[in-house]
């Protein structure tokens, strides 16, 4: 897995990764990269469905098929193991930066073996428990890296 992240540079060159780029993926706001949002994908690493969510939810359509997260901007995000904000709650709190790296979260169930793959039905912005994971951001500097494991 690949990630960019550079608040200054409007476009990336690809040039560097040769000829091994089979996809790309935009996460978070179209219109500003500092927008509060946390996006959970069905698979590790990002991979098939998607739910974009920039508000509180009381029932994710990907209810019980979480294995990753993205999120972006400054907002801690408290997640729940049932619909209704009801359930084990556990807020993701964000080690920030103030360029607004973007919190990547590869595998729910390498976080913390408490939030195993599926086990997501809603969320809110901000955080209502005492239970907090740190989720740290990715480098601001202009970077391209590189994580070897495959899924």
């Amino acid at each position: 897995m690949e990630y960019i992240f550079e608040p200054t540079y409007q476009c990336q060159n690809f040039k560097q990764l040769g000829n091994h780029l089979s996809s790309a993926k935009y996460v978070g706001s179209s219109t500003d990269f500092r927008s509060d949002s946390i996006t959970f994908y069905e698979k590790i690493y990002f991979q098939q469905e998607e739910e974009y969510v920039i508000s509180d939810l009381e029932h994710l359509r990907l209810n019980g098929r979480i294995a990753s997260l993205i999120i972006t901007g400054s907002s801690d995000w408290t997640i729940y193991d049932e619909p209704r904000f009801s359930g084990k709650a556990i807020c993701l709190k964000i080690d920030g930066s103030p360029e607004y790296a973007p919190a990547f979260v590869v595998d729910t169930f390498k976080l913390n073996p408490t939030v195993p793959h599926g086990s997501i039905a809603s969320v809110r912005k901000g955080c209502y428990t005492n239970k907090m994971l740190s989720i740290p951001v990715v480098s601001a500097k202009p970077t391209i890296n590189y994580d070897s494991e495959e899924d």
